[in-house]
């Protein structure tokens, strides 16, 4: 398994912001997620969703694209 992404410093890919880029979690939520290190992505999960988000240019993508 992977290690988890440092959020803080990661650079998104599209605008280039550092530390705006958030775990999408998806699913039926019983809790809202702490929004400084995970933005919600519906109830419907796939296999090849995308894993992460840019809060700044809505950009998303795997992990390897960061």
């Amino acid at each position: 398994m992977a290690k988890p992404l440092v959020i803080k410093t990661a650079v998104c890919p599209k605008c280039g912001k550092v530390g705006s880029i958030r775990k999408i979690v998806r699913g039926y939520l019983f809790d809202e997620p702490d929004p400084n290190e995970f933005v919600t992505g519906g109830c419907v999960v796939s296999f090849d969703d995308p894993d992460y988000r840019c809060i700044n240019c809505n950009w998303e993508g795997m992990r390897d694209g960061i």
